[in-house]
Formats: C-alpha cells, structure tokens, sequence
C-alpha cells in the first residue's frame, strides 16, 4: 500500500469506529418516543372488562346477536361478554337513531374499541342524555374490516338488532 491509500484507510476506519456509532446514538436519542396504551384517550384503550355480572344494578340491554351487553350508568356505556373473535376491528359508536342500513351513519360518534370481552368505560356523548334520566340514541357495532354495521342497541327503548 503506498503512503495515500494508508491515509484514506486511516480515514475510513476512524469513520466507521468513531463517528458512525455516534451518529446512531444522536440519532436514536432524537427519534420521538414510541407511544404507549396509557398515551391514548381514555375511550380508546379499551380496557379488560370484568367476567361475570354487570357491574351496577342497572338494566342491561343485549348488543345485536354478538353475546355483547350493554349496561349505562352516569353517562358512560360499559360493554360486556364475549366477543367473535371472526369480527375484524369492532368499534363502537353511538348515534341519535337506530341505523337503517349497512352504512355507518353520518352523525356517528366514535367512543372506543371493543376488545374480547367487550370494554369500557365509553363516555357518552352530551346528545345521548334524553329528556328524562333515560339516555338517548344507540349505539352501533361497525366492523372495520367488513366496513358495515355488526350490530345495535336502541338506548331509549332496549330494542336491539343486527344489520338490515
């Protein structure tokens, strides 16, 4: 090797020891951080429901023919019992009226995911609370992998369905 190549080699080899290692670190300390579950909305976690009974003593109300109930109490909608695991991507959604088709309907709002066991807590919206102390509404299973209503409950009279 002549006395240049010795120079360039030197060069390379303090790059690759020296330099590129702290790159990597500088670079991995300025990435922003990996967001975490406790990072979400409290709505979106889900959450692990509890087996067995409902918990309060409130009515509950079956979720379409998915084995899901749904029970309401101060305002928050808690979603409990098995769920097909064949759904892909259940969300929930409460919405003023009952769907009539297929079709996630237009003024749906979004409260959270269901997991395997249902979920819950879902904060209801402020247009959910009815003239008198029953809530308002429904709430609707869309699933986002067959893109359509899975199922709903009528909050105001417990009437229940699947998609038409």
């Amino acid at each position: 090797m002549n006395h240049r190549q010795q120079k360039v080699h030197a060069a390379m080899v303090f790059t690759l020891v020296a330099v590129l290692p702290a790159g990597v670190h500088l670079a991995l300390d300025a990435r922003e951080s990996i967001p975490t579950m406790s990072s979400l909305p409290p709505a979106m976690r889900g959450g692990v429901a509890a087996p067995g009974r409902l918990k309060g003593e409130g009515p509950s109300t079956p979720l379409g023919d998915l084995g899901l109930r749904v029970q309401v109490e101060s305002g928050k909608a808690h979603v409990r019992g098995a769920l097909d695991r064949a759904m892909p991507g259940p969300l929930l959604y409460w919405t003023a009226a009952t769907p009539g088709t297929r079709a996630l309907p237009d003024d749906a709002v979004f409260l959270g995911r269901l997991d395997d066991a249902g979920g819950g807590p879902f904060p209801l919206p402020p247009a959910a609370k009815g003239a008198s102390s029953q809530p308002a509404g429904a709430l609707v299973v869309f699933s986002l992998g067959h893109g359509q209503v899975e199922a709903w409950a009528s909050l105001a009279d417990g009437t229940h369905g699947g998609p038409p």
